[in-house]
């Protein structure tokens, strides 16, 4: 290839460029598209420039618009300023004007400039010629394909397997259910060319032989058995733990005789192979065959042979049937629905222009795009090129692209992307036409040579002899100005540690390994930063900082130990990833937390939202909270007006309301990672907003939520992960994100974990097939070596990205650590073999320690690369001193108070007082509170069932029922949707509506006024659940606790909890009203005190108040409201205007029998709530 000069490069047909890690590629290409708005003299919408992210073509974008700016600034600088050889023509005064004139156009215009990802230039192109490319008009993008792939999966599972019972036997021992089969076809879903090799099976036939042999086995088992059985005792067959010992042996006849007896179950468990032929022929003994004794034999086993080998390609046929199905589904939906994916723009444009009317729409294309320049074009795939292809032939002297990209870089085929596309394209690209890009403009010079000298080492580094090369590139000198050095002397760049083999010479484990390494890693990083800290460590001129060190990961799993290990040894750390905040822990907390809310009644699962590290309770507090009957319904009570708050105002309130109601915000941010913590759970947050508009009931939103969360792959920008502050801190990246990125200082701890292909099916490119991709179903072994290479070949160019992010220094590890023979570095080490990679591979696992250190030191010899054992891991990070120049927080002058706090009557009341106090529920107690009885009699309200639910069905009936009703019966349909919405059944709607009709009018007395009722209320003298807060100030909890006991009269103890003495007051009443120009408080209990009427007598309820000191809440719901009223009613006066409290025990009260029964009465004194008051604001006695 020919070393690429971006400036005497044609402007002229079709190019390729392959650009090396650090070359500058985003410089070329500025450079490129100038000289087309100079030399070519284009507009900007004619100048197509492709990549395939958002970002990357807003920042694209903006490097355009800079490297304009910078020319035209150049061009009008004095005549003796030196400026690039190629810009000199445009100085001259007869060009000059002209130049600026179409640069400052080209300004003008950016933006509109023709630069999209690949589905925006295929939405456009579409969109813009619908009538050469055949499009519906009405045809409508769908970004999110989620709720339409989940449709096409139930409907294929009903088409496929609803039908046919073996076909449902299989799709339910296999995936159990549409979600689960969505998500194991997911990643051939993303692979838009592929290709089946399906299995030589006939499931009705298998279906055929599993009827024979089940009637021959009821036939002849006990037979069959007993041939087996004797050549085991008779020492024929071997008895070891895997073979024909007894209890294995009694296994496989109890798996045939209850299959033989199942008609509707095929499949065959795997211990009756027992009985199969070829391993009772394999299983004979050594001295038994020397003596010419064999196993048994029969038509059966032989039978059971073929059986069993069929039976394991069901899998692969069911996965083949199911897969093009359930493509042939969802085609029929998106067409039935009139939209189109993402991926689907591709095809679509593919399509049009391999049809009768592609000619028209090629020159409609080619005229508004007379150029293209696609960037990462190692990432596309055959669809993509075939595009572009088409296009711009390299036939037609007129077209002009440039496919711009690095295959060494080509590291995205799970998401599509097709090294083999590259490869075709560079293949049909005239040899003059293929540029190289050889300086390397990151790294320092000793670093570039000491990578330059691994891949060397190896004749094929990439596997793709002659097609992908390892070009050594030359160093710019751009980072030498800032070397890192330790003591002013330059630090070697490339270093390894060498992890050595166990004692006996085994291989470590990778559960092993991969804690030892991290903390290898993190003790290290420690040692940096305190030299840095220290003024040891410096690059250039400047102190080494947490901030300039990356540790590269391959997946979540290493990201979350090497964290871990940073936090243990005192380093601050953050993991940044593309991948999307759907796969996130918080994600998966915010789903049990939605779920929580929509199914108030299932305790398992508020329970399941409680324990999240997001919420963050322990099992122990949870266990705390079970035994105390108050505190779990507060919780549930919280939990209810969370849901409300969902179903009226949204999800951003509640999601709000739920983090300051429970401080999740401040919890979070003191735990490890915190920030991005925090983070995740408010882009989520977001997310949720925004679908909200489509899914506008909660239920629809969580069925959205939760299919975002099964579907999640981080393609969408908006959905991947965002960044919290990160300046100051170690980086922990993955390899696929650090693609594009650079560090000063890389460590790379897991390099030696390799992974074998050991998927349960092969996905490669077949090379019979013209390199087309293929998923073999068939179990065969031809396509095993294929797919192991393009497995370990893209691992290669992983590691490359890897190698090649660091600015000065690159670590890494490697050993003996077990499958180390599959991991890329060990090709690089040991490889070039020419022969078979399967006998390669088996070659490398005994190497021993000298042996794996051979190429190490030989490396050593020829360049700047030093190896040493691996450190012991001994170093922590030392506390930042008072240095010079650092930035600290300003200290406090003031004193700031801790004890401030929202406060409630719950929490006041939370210390105890009757059955909420510490004292738990005896066994049979607890019982009769959650559960009702087996037979209830569903017209007697005392059976309904008790507890929190209960009474929050009835708060929600009261709340939302007409007073007035006539009759019991108007109140049904309200009484129904609130006993389903709260878990009781249908039965219970006449009782319950009965009993709140007859609440609502039951007459209620006080001394001195005309009794009345509820229903005579007007709806206008009605609040419902006021809310209120008003300041407290000093609460004396003992002074507290005596006014309550002289006011109450009684002579039990009163607990209270006053964790804080200052602050606001919050809570929300019931029912507040007017009546006879009187304000009245209402209260409504769903306490079950009894089984007749009678124990809701005025005693009773004394005594009820006084166990939960609901004395205190009414006290605080009097002075709430007689403040209101000081402020808001003129000439209020408390005599006159207040007129008491109500607490209204809904279970036993009537409106016609005994209706005295049932409530509570209570006018605290106008020198009571003076006193009560004092208390609260903390003024003395």
């Amino acid at each position: 290839m020919r070393p690429l000069d971006p400036i005497a490069i044609p402007l002229q047909g079709v190019q390729l460029i392959e650009a090396s890690a650090g070359t500058g590629k985003t410089y070329t290409i500025t450079t490129l598209y100038l000289r087309l708005l100079l030399e070519r003299q284009l507009d900007v919408r004619q100048i197509l420039v492709v990549t395939f992210t958002r970002a990357a073509t807003e920042e694209l974008r903006t490097r355009i618009r800079q490297r304009i700016r910078e020319v035209m600034q150049t061009l009008q600088a004095p005549p003796e300023t030196d400026i690039a050889e190629w810009l000199q023509p445009w100085r001259d005064p007869e060009r000059n004007g002209d130049a600026l004139a179409l640069l400052q156009q080209a300004l003008l215009n950016m933006d509109e400039a023709s630069i999209f990802t690949i589905h925006g230039f295929c939405q456009r192109a579409l969109q813009d010629n619908a009538f050469e490319s055949g499009l519906l008009f009405d045809l409508r993008l769908q970004e999110d394909l989620g709720p339409l792939l989940q449709q096409a999966a139930e409907d294929t599972w009903r088409k496929l397997f609803y039908p046919d019972r073996l076909l449902a036997e299989l799709a339910q021992a296999k995936w159990g259910e549409p979600a689960d089969m969505l998500n194991g076809l997911r990643s051939y879903l993303a692979q838009g060319d592929l290709e089946l090799i399906r299995p030589d099976v006939d499931p009705q036939a298998l279906s055929h032989l599993a009827g024979a042999l089940k009637a021959q086995w009821r036939q002849q088992g006990d037979d069959l058995t007993a041939a087996v059985r004797e050549a085991a005792e008779n020492k024929i067959l071997g008895r070891a733990e895997k073979t024909y010992r007894e209890d294995k042996l009694n296994d496989a006849i109890l798996s045939l005789t209850i299959w033989s007896r199942t008609e509707e179950q095929m499949t065959l468990p795997p211990a009756a192979a027992l009985f199969s032929q070829s391993v009772l022929d394999a299983s004979v003994l050594k001295k038994a065959a020397d003596k010419g004794l064999g196993a048994p034999q029969h038509a059966f086993f032989t039978a059971l042979d073929q059986f069993l080998t069929q039976q394991t390609q069901l899998d692969a046929w069911l996965v083949g049937a199911t897969l093009t199905a359930f493509k042939d589904v969802l085609q029929r939906l998106k067409t039935q629905a009139e939209i189109l994916g993402f991926d689907d723009l591709i095809g679509s444009l593919k399509d049009a222009l391999a049809a009768a009317t592609g000619p028209q729409l090629r020159q409609a294309l080619q005229r508004r795009y007379p150029v293209a320049l696609i960037d990462e074009f190692q990432d596309t795939d055959p669809s993509q090129y075939r595009i572009f292809s088409s296009l711009y032939d390299a036939a037609d002297g007129n077209a002009t692209l440039f496919m711009i990209g690095d295959p060494k870089q080509a590291i995205y085929s799970f998401r599509g992307a097709d090294i083999y596309a590259y490869l075709q394209a560079k293949q049909r690209t005239p040899q003059d036409n293929r540029y190289t890009m050889d300086t390397n403009w990151r790294s320092r010079k000793e670093l570039v040579a000491a990578v330059n000298g691994l891949f060397e080492q190896c004749a094929n580094p990439f596997l793709f002899a002659g097609d992908i090369e390892f070009i050594p590139v030359q160093a710019a000198g751009a980072a030498d100005a800032s070397v890192l050095t330790l003591d002013d002397v330059p630090v070697t760049p490339l270093q390894a540690w060498l992890l050595g083999r166990e004692d006996g010479g085994k291989t470590i484990s990778k559960d092993q390994a991969r804690p030892q390494l991290a903390q290898i890693t993190a003790s290290e990083i420690a040692n940096w930063l305190n030299l840095g800290e220290c003024g040891r460590a410096r690059l250039g001129e400047r102190p080494l900082s947490a901030g300039d060190i990356a540790v590269l990961v391959r997946d979540n799993k290493q990201a979350r130990i090497m964290s871990e290990k940073l936090s243990a040894v005192g380093v601050s750390s953050v993991f940044l990833t593309r991948e999307s905040v759907y796969q996130s822990e918080e994600a998966t907390d915010l789903l049990r937390l939605l779920r929580a809310l929509l199914e108030p009644n299932d305790e398992r699962r508020l329970r399941a939202a409680l324990v999240t590290l997001s919420w963050g309770w322990t099992a122990a507090e949870l266990e705390t909270l079970a035994r105390d009957e108050q505190r779990w319904e507060n919780m549930l009570t919280s939990l209810h007006q969370l849901r409300e708050e969902w179903q009226d105002a949204g999800f951003m309130p509640m999601f709000q309301k739920w983090l300051q109601n429970f401080s999740v915000a401040a919890r979070l941010l003191g735990l490890p990672e915190g920030e991005r913590r925090l983070t995740n759970l408010l882009q989520l947050a977001e997310l949720l907003q925004q679908a909200g508009r489509d899914y506008p009931t909660p239920e629809r939103l969580l069925a959205w939520y939760q299919g975002q969360l099964e579907q999640a792959d981080g393609r969408g920008d908006e959905h991947q992960l965002r960044l919290e502050s990160d300046e100051a801190l170690v980086k922990i990246v993955t390899i696929h994100s650090s693609k594009g990125l650079e560090y000063p200082l890389v460590f790379l701890p897991f390099l030696g974990f390799g992974r074998s292909g050991k998927d349960d099916y092969l996905m490669c490119h077949d090379p019979e097939r013209e390199h087309r991709l293929v998923l073999d179903l068939s179990g065969g072994d031809r396509l095993r070596e294929q797919a192991e290479r393009e497995r370990l070949a893209e691992d290669l160019r992983l590691l490359y990205v890897a190698l090649t992010r660091a600015k000065q220094l690159c670590v890494w590890a490697w050993g003996a650590v077990n499958e180390f023979q599959y991991a890329a570095m060990a090709w690089l080490l040991y490889g070039g073999a020419t022969g078979s990679l399967t006998d390669w591979l088996t070659s490398l696992k005994n190497l021993d320690d000298t042996q794996l250190a051979e190429p190490l030191t030989r490396l050593a010899a020829q360049t700047d690369f030093y190896w040493s054992p691996a450190p012991e891991p001994v170093h922590q990070r030392h506390q930042p001193g008072e240095g010079a120049g650092q930035w600290r927080a300003r200290s406090a002058q003031r004193t700031v108070e801790q004890n401030w706090r929202l406060s409630s009557y719950s929490q006041l009341a939370a210390g105890g007082g009757g059955r909420h106090s510490e004292e738990p529920l005896d066994e049979a107690e607890a019982t009769l509170e959650v559960q009702p009885r087996l037979q209830p009699d569903v017209s007697d309200i005392f059976q309904f069932p008790k507890g929190a639910w209960a009474g929050q069905c009835f708060h929600h009936i009261l709340e939302n029922m007409p007073f007035q009703a006539e009759s019991a019966e108007i109140l049904h349909e309200l009484t129904s949707h609130s006993l389903q919405q709260h878990g009781f059944g249908e039965e219970w709607v006449a009782c319950v509506a009965e009993q709140l009709w007859q609440v609502v009018n039951t007459p209620l007395r006080q001394n001195g006024v005309t009794p009345f009722s509820l229903s005579q209320l007007d709806k206008a003298n009605m609040q419902v659940e006021m809310e209120f807060l008003f300041p407290v100030t000093l609460i004396q909890q003992a002074r507290l606790a005596r006014f309550l006991a002289d006011y109450s009269g009684s002579e039990a103890p009163v607990n209270l909890n006053v964790a804080a003495n200052e602050g606001l007051m919050h809570g929300f009443i019931d029912l507040t009203f007017q009546h006879e120009g009187r304000f009245y408080i209402a209260d409504y209990k769903g306490s079950w005190l009894g089984e007749k009427r009678e124990s809701y007598a005025p005693d009773n309820l004394r005594n009820e108040i006084l166990a939960h000191r609901y004395d205190l809440q009414y006290l605080i719901y009097t002075l709430a409201l007689h403040r209101y009223l000081q402020r808001s009613l003129p000439a209020y006066d408390y005599e006159t205007h207040f007129g008491g409290v109500y607490y209204l025990f809904l279970r036993g009260m009537h409106s016609q029998q005994q209706p005295e029964l049932g409530v509570f009465f209570d006018r605290p004194s106008r020198e009571a709530v003076a006193a009560f008051a004092e208390i609260l604001q903390g003024e003395p006695a």
